[in-house]
């Protein structure tokens, strides 16, 4: 259901300078305008608000899930990090998400529209350094990342260039059992994961573990 265009990326040297650590797992989507160029304009707005861009997934092109009868998303995802440590946004998703809905009302998306309908971009949190948060705004992780292949597939591609997650992914077997989180475990995308992200030391590592382990149970590259 999904078509791979461009492959993943990360900024150079970034896992090898003293910068602070990721902040959020951020899911970007688009089925109006021009598609490619709304994404390049939301990577540019979030560096130019001080969160930079530290790797991205591949574009993904998808039917539209839900709400059917409008034109085809193009999905994909980013590891996005706060550049000053010391800013509320790098600590609180909540100021994180009212950065990404300024970004998206920038660039033509208009408040009251369809739910799932179309729109020029889409930027939702999938997972944020703090593991977990629940309030009338805001979910995280996010509550049906797990049944979206064309979020699971982003994420996976995340995880794959993600040296921190390699380590995780090799050291899972023994921290399974304590984390909540379980291999091929529909549940671990949303009451597990959250659970098991409050005993990980790296949440976002865990929770794209997590979505690499339900991508690869659901098949995988051959649903691309």
């Amino acid at each position: 259901t999904a078509a791979s265009s461009h492959g993943p990326s990360s900024s150079g040297d970034a896992h090898h300078r003293r910068d602070p650590p990721a902040t959020a797992v951020v899911a970007i989507g688009s089925n109006q305008g021009d598609r490619v160029d709304l994404f390049r304009r939301a990577l540019r707005a979030l560096d130019e608000a001080g969160i930079a861009v530290d790797a991205h997934s591949a574009l993904y092109e998808t039917a539209p899930a839900y709400v059917t009868d409008q034109p085809s998303f193009l999905n994909a995802a980013a590891l996005v990090r706060v550049r000053d440590a010391s800013h509320p946004m790098a600590n609180d998703p909540v100021l994180l998400l009212d950065r990404l809905k300024r970004v998206e009302k920038e660039l033509g998306r208009e408040e009251g529209g369809v739910r799932f309908g179309p729109r020029p971009i889409d930027l939702d949190i999938i997972f944020h350094r703090s593991g977990t948060h629940e309030c009338e705004r805001l979910e995280v992780p996010h509550p049906r990342y797990h049944e979206r292949p064309f979020v699971l597939a982003p994420l996976a591609d995340l995880a794959a260039s993600s040296s921190s997650n390699r380590a995780n992914l090799a050291t899972s077997s023994s921290t399974e059992a304590s984390s909540g989180l379980h291999r091929g475990d529909a549940d671990a995308g949303t009451r597990g994961v959250g659970g098991g992200l409050r005993t990980w030391a790296d949440p976002i590592g865990a929770g794209l573990t997590t979505a690499a382990r339900l991508w690869a149970g659901a098949g995988g590259e051959a649903n691309v």
